[in-house]
């Protein structure tokens, strides 16, 4: 249940291993989350914007299972705030769901693993529960996981349009 930056340059952790820089998510004042210490980038063009996701995408964590030969071991979520409107477009790819009876045989690493992304989509499944049948998500339902924490502003704004595309 950890937040990192895919934009950000790799730190050496003295092991030969490079890693991305976590970030804090701490929460603003209307409710939403901010992540402190986050790359933000100003692409001009299409093709600007195209490479910085594509980079972003090169640098997720996967890994082979026995579903997949190359599977996301986390979800990502790209930010596209849209100055002229003020308006912003959230993109987000979830890793996929781990079933009990496939991660078997992994180690206990990958099975924690698994259990903080089953954990962190039905974080997911219930904000979007409630939103569909209060109108509203309760604090402490988007507080659940670092994902939603990070979707929170889609999730309290009652005025703004949304739109899923959950893949």
């Amino acid at each position: 249940n950890r937040t990192f930056d895919l934009l950000a340059p790799s730190v050496s952790d003295g092991r030969d291993h490079n890693l991305r820089p976590e970030l804090r998510l701490r929460e603003q004042g209307d409710g939403s989350y901010g992540a402190e210490g986050a790359v933000d980038l100003f692409p001009t063009t299409p093709e600007e914007l195209c490479e910085i996701m594509e980079m972003a995408q090169s640098r997720r964590a996967t890994s082979a299972t026995d579903a997949n030969s190359v599977s996301s071991r986390s979800h990502a979520v790209c930010r596209i705030r849209l100055r002229h409107s003020k308006g912003q477009l959230m993109l987000v790819d979830c890793a996929g769901t781990e079933r009990k009876k496939d991660s078997m045989y992994h180690t206990k690493e990958r099975q924690q693993e698994g259990a903080e992304i089953n954990a962190s989509l039905h974080a997911l499944k219930e904000c979007i529960r409630a939103l569909t049948t209060q109108q509203r998500v309760p604090s402490h339902a988007y507080r659940a996981s670092s994902l939603t924490k990070v979707l929170a502003d889609a999730f309290i704004r009652a005025d703004a349009a949304r739109l899923a595309v959950v893949c």
